[in-house]
C-alpha cells in the first residue's frame, strides 16, 4: 500500500528496495510510482479525470512503448495489499492468552494449560476456516487440524478441571494409549489434506499459460522467517492482461520477482490459480511434515 503522505523520492527508494530484495519486478515498481503521481495530481487539484490520464501516459511509458500502444488493464485491476486473517484486537488477545499459558505452565495448572491452548487453537482455526469459506478459497486442512485439536484441548481441561478423581485416572491411562493414534491421525490427515487440496486445484484450472511473477506478497500481520509469500502472476490471454493470485501464504517454492512459469488458470478469470511447481513442494513439505507425527506415534505405540 503505497503512502501518499510520503515524497516521491522516499516512495522510490521503499520500492527500488522491494526491487533490490526481489518482492517486486521493475514493471511494477514504474507503474506504482504512476499510481503514486496520478493520485498526488488529483489530491493537489491539478488535474482530474482523463485530462489527468492523458498526461499521466505521455509522462510515462510502459517498456518504452508509446502511449497509444499500451494495453489498458480494466477488467483485472492491480492486486491489492494482502490482508491478514487476525486484525489488532484479535491479535493482542491471543499474545495475552500466551502470556497467559506461560504463567499457567510455571503454576504447574493443567486443566487451565488446556483450557487457554484450547481457546487458542479453536479460535484461530475456525476463525481462518470461516474466512477461507467466506472468501471462497476453499478449505485448508491446516486449520480444520487446528480446530479439531483445539476443542480437544478444551474439552480436555475442562474435563480435569470438574471432573471426579476415579474419571481423572481412567482419562489418564485411556489418553495415554489415544495420544499415540491422535497423533498418527494428525500426521495422515496434514498428508492427505495436502494431496487432496493440490489436486482439486489442479482439477479446478486447467488453462496453461506462461506468466511472470511481478510481486511476492506476504501477509499483513505476518513476521514469519522464512517469510511466507504469495505470488501475483501477469500473464496474456485473448489479447488481454490478467493478473491473478491467491491466499496461499508459503515459504516453500515460490519463483522470484520476474521469473516465468507455466501456471493454470480459469478460462473465466475465476479467482486463483495452479503452480505445479509450488503445489508439488508444498505437498513435500506437508508429508514430511505429517511423516514426523506419525512417526512419533509409532514409536510410542511400539514402546507401550
Amino acid at each position: 500500500m503505497l503512502n501518499f503522505q510520503m515524497s516521491r523520492d522516499d516512495v522510490e527508494r521503499l520500492l527500488d528496495m522491494q526491487v533490490s530484495a526481489g518482492r517486486i519486478t521493475p514493471q511494477l515498481k514504474e507503474e506504482r510510482l504512476r499510481e503514486y503521481d496520478m493520485k498526488v495530481q488529483q489530491m493537489n487539484g491539478q488535474q482530474s479525470g482523463m485530462q489527468s490520464q492523458q498526461m499521466y501516459n505521455q509522462t510515462y511509458g510502459i517498456n518504452n512503448q508509446q502511449p497509444q500502444e499500451q494495453q489498458v488493464n480494466q477488467k483485472y485491476p492491480r492486486v491489492g495489499p494482502a490482508q491478514g486473517y487476525l486484525n489488532g484486537p484479535e491479535m493482542i488477545g491471543i499474545l495475552v492468552l500466551a502470556i497467559a499459558l506461560i504463567v499457567a505452565a510455571k503454576m504447574d495448572l493443567g486443566w487451565l494449560i488446556g483450557v487457554i491452548a484450547g481457546v487458542m487453537f479453536s479460535y484461530v482455526g475456525i476463525k481462518v476456516l470461516v474466512k477461507d469459506i467466506k472468501n471462497g478459497h476453499g478449505v485448508s486442512y491446516i486449520p480444520v487440524v487446528a480446530g479439531l485439536c483445539g476443542i480437544g484441548l478444551l474439552a480436555w481441561g475442562i474435563f480435569n478441571l470438574i471432573g471426579s478423581a476415579s474419571m481423572k485416572e481412567s482419562f489418564e491411562t485411556a489418553g495415554n494409549m489415544a495420544l499415540p493414534f491422535i497423533s498418527i491421525a494428525i500426521g495422515l490427515i496434514i498428508i492427505v489434506g495436502s494431496i487432496i487440496s493440490g489436486n482439486s486445484s489442479k482439477k479446478k484450472f486447467t488453462v496453461p499459460v506462461q506468466a511472470t511473477c511481478i510481486e511476492l506478497r506476504s501477509p499483513r500481520t505476518g513476521h514469519s522467517v522464512p517469510a511466507r509469500l504469495s505470488p501475483v502472476y501477469e500473464y496474456w490471454y485473448n489479447g488481454e492482461m490478467r493478473r491473478v493470485t491467491n491466499n496461499s501464504f508459503s515459504n516453500r517454492g515460490n519463483p522470484r520477482a520476474g521469473e516465468v512459469r507455466e501456471i493454470f488458470v480459469s478460462q473465466s478469470g475465476e479467482y486463483g490459480y495452479y503452480d505445479p511447481i509450488r503445489t508439488n513442494r508444498n505437498i513435500i513439505g506437508a508429508s514430511l511434515l505429517g511423516a514426523f507425527f506419525i512417526a512419533m506415534g509409532t514409536i510410542v505405540v511400539a514402546l507401550v
